[in-house]
């Protein structure tokens, strides 16, 4: 049976199919996906649709869906700013808390 669906991949290579299967809401333009590194690009397509998982049997990008996978997206990236910063912490002792608390502000003023 023929594949009627692109891989993860082909949509992480291809704006043109970024738009139509993952970025539905026009969030990202042309020179965002350009700039955006390839892994990065497989990164927020695993967090959206989860591992391996064939675009044609994830559930659909509807306009909601996209906008709850940008919220969890910005939200895990924030989270991992905090951590980033407390291991800066531990190497760096000193100037971390400006880092810290500026970290954690943006985590708890994303919408949950």
């Amino acid at each position: 049976m023929a594949r009627t669906s692109p891989t993860q991949t082909e949509v992480a290579s291809s704006y043109t199919l970024w738009i139509e299967h993952f970025d539905t809401l026009g969030i990202d333009s042309r020179e965002d996906f350009d700039a955006m590194p390839f892994a990065e690009k497989m990164a927020m397509l695993e967090f959206g649709f989860g591992a391996d998982v064939d675009i044609e049997s994830a559930p659909p990008m509807t306009p909601e869906r996209a906008a709850e996978v940008e919220i969890m997206y910005s939200r895990a990236e924030a989270a991992t700013a905090i951590v980033t910063a407390a291991v800066q912490w531990r190497k760096y002792p000193t100037n971390w808390q400006a880092a810290l608390t500026q970290a954690i502000d943006h985590y708890v003023s994303l919408p949950r």
